[in-house]
């Protein structure tokens, strides 16, 4: 008579109808993400959260490791992106010309910073040539000429008229390469200092009581011819601006129309017109040694060429961007998702431009999904804090981290923002969510939409059938050995043991896909050309022996009876007990 409480073997294995298993291994899926099964209700979840435009609703995928979700999920964004139809961006940063440490930033359409770097790059050649053709050698000396000999011949009459009043006080002033200054006169005569020295005390009180006068007079004179100089300058400066406003005006004319519809470049090419006119002598200088620049010596310190004040830096190049950006990065450094500002060592101090901004992940998937792993965003210190931050602002320039040093002075860059539009997929365990969501008040505002993964679905002929599909195509797809139909049995009966559940069977493909690669190493260990359910036996005691060190030392202390477990009898006030112990990788029992 069997007892109520025995169980049959029947019952120890998992339920479904073996007679609906038609495994050829001929069956073949491409891509296996296809075959999970169960994930209904979290799929709906997911497309809700993607569907849905709105400020906050960030998605949180809470899923079990395993399954290969993580490649299901980005599967499924790849083709979902294929269907969202949404505007594109470049973007790009130019020098500020009023505060150059605060680039600016600039947002064309979609392929048009390529085009908009090349438009500006032709504008400035163009505007070098002509400018060369413009202020030709000659002219420009014959100008300088001119405004050189109007200038000496002003000062010359100055000196001359100040002489007048000089000479009868006894002092002659003479114009040198060193300036303007006075000499004593005595007798009609010039003297020397020699010759001064060799005259009366008298005479020298006489000379020096004078000579605050005379400097007064000089000074006067001075003040005037630097006048001069500075008018001279003006005039060849206001010559220069008209001779280059001329080849200027066609230029910018052309780009203005060009850019017509983007106001902030138009404000810019103005910009670049109004430096290059208050700068044009660095600018005609900058034209004639670019050839000397080239010839100069490698590592050579050189001056800033100020032509690089007009590059374009091109930020985010959607150009041959064919769908909603979708960024899956497994890199989670601070610049490699927030941006960098990178610097160049001058004589031991690091200094930057605007050329030197590098875009991060986040910048690349503004106006799409950028997908991380919880776990490892919050591993590294700061990134989920900065990632908050620039979802609530939904904007974002170069993030500098809190914990960045640098061991120099630094030139430092603030970058104008720019806009985002950009959904957040974080994908991690129930744990983490939990933590966040208890701890972090801000949290649950950003991330609204929860996405639940299932451990396990229905043990169904639709469900056993895509699981016999999975093991065709991973064996195919691992270039393993054929697989025969009672090995296959097996792994239907371990993927229901994993689920826990008679009626269930679980969705970890993964696992199902280890014990596949182990179970063929073994069968080729005994030359076999298939892999057997004894194979598949083998692998579940290969990997008990290797990591069961606990469970033998609990058995053995029980048999030399170091442990005492009464299994007949009574005791008052005892009660013998069986705990489950896990160590990492392995469960056995305890008895208490």
């Amino acid at each position: 008579m069997q007892n109520k409480y025995e169980l049959k073997i029947t019952e120890l294995k998992a339920k479904y109808n073996k007679n609906e298993i038609n495994y050829d291994g001929n069956e073949y899926v491409e891509d296996t993400t296809n075959l999970i099964f169960g994930q209904e209700r979290g799929t709906s979840a997911f497309l809700f959260g993607l569907d849905i435009e709105n400020k906050g609703y960030n998605i949180f995928i809470e899923s079990p490791t395993g399954v290969g979700k993580m490649k299901y999920i980005n599967n499924y964004l790849k083709e979902k992106v294929k269907e969202k139809e949404r505007e594109l961006f470049d973007y790009v940063y130019v020098n500020n010309f009023m505060r150059e440490d605060e680039p600016i930033s600039i947002v064309l359409k979609k392929g048009d910073a390529v085009k908009f770097k090349n438009d500006m790059k032709q504008y400035i050649s163009y505007i070098k040539e002509n400018l060369s053709k413009s202020f030709k050698d000659d002219e420009l000396s014959n100008k300088k000429k001119v405004a050189e000999e109007s200038l000496e011949l002003r000062k010359k009459k100055l000196v001359e008229d100040l002489n007048i009043t000089t000479k009868p006080m006894g002092f002659e002033i003479v114009e040198g390469a060193k300036g303007v200054f006075m000499l004593p006169v005595k007798n009609g005569k010039t003297l020397s200092k020699e010759e001064y020295e060799k005259l009366p005390q008298k005479e020298k009180v006489e000379y020096e009581r004078k000579s605050p006068q005379i400097q007064e007079k000089i000074f006067e004179v001075l003040t005037k011819i630097r006048g001069f100089e500075i008018e001279k300058e003006r005039e060849m400066s206001t010559w220069k601006t008209t001779v280059a406003s001329a080849t200027l005006n066609v230029a910018t004319k052309y780009l203005e129309e060009k850019y017509s519809d983007n106001d902030k470049i138009v404000e810019y090419i103005c910009n670049v017109k109004k430096d290059i006119l208050q700068n044009i002598n660095e600018f005609l200088e900058s034209s004639h040694e670019e050839v000397e620049d080239k010839r100069r010596i490698p590592g050579m310190v050189q001056k800033e060429n100020i032509m690089e004040r007009y590059n374009v830096n091109i930020f985010v190049d959607n150009s041959r961007t064919e769908t909603v950006p979708l960024v899956m990065d497994v890199d989670y450094s601070f610049e490699n998702i927030f941006g960098k500002v990178e610097y160049e060592n001058q004589y031991g101090t690091l200094k930057t431009n605007f050329m030197k901004i590098k875009s991060g992940l986040i910048h690349k998937a503004n106006g799409g999904y950028i997908v991380f792993q919880a776990k490892e965003l919050l591993r590294e210190p700061g990134l989920y804090d900065t990632l908050k931050k620039i979802l609530k602002l939904e904007e974002c320039g170069i993030e500098v981290s809190k914990d960045y040093r640098m061991p120099m002075m630094l030139s430092t860059l603030k970058p104008e923002s720019m806009k985002l539009d950009i959904k957040v997929i974080l994908i991690g365990s129930s744990d983490i969510y939990n933590m966040l969501i208890t701890q972090d008040s801000e949290f649950k505002k950003l991330f609204r939409i929860k996405v639940e993964y299932e451990e396990e679905a229905e043990m169904n002929k639709e469900n056993v059938k895509k699981l016999c599909m999975f093991i065709s195509s991973y064996i195919k797809d691992e270039k393993l050995l054929p697989i025969e139909n009672d090995a296959v049995e097996q792994l239907i009966e371990y993927a229901s043991k994993l689920s826990g559940v008679q009626e269930k069977i679980s969705t970890d493909f993964a696992e199902i896909g280890r014990v596949i690669s182990e179970a063929n190493v073994w069968a080729k260990r005994e030359n076999s050309n298939t892999i057997k359910d004894d194979h598949i036996i083998k692998v579940f005691i290969e990997r008990k022996d290797r990591i069961n060190k606990y469970d033998k030392k609990q058995a053995e202390l029980i048999e030399k009876q170091v442990i005492l477990i009464d299994t007949e009898g009574e005791q008052i006030g005892e009660i013998n007990g069986l705990s489950i112990t896990s160590f990492g990788e392995i469960s056995f029992r305890k008895t208490c």
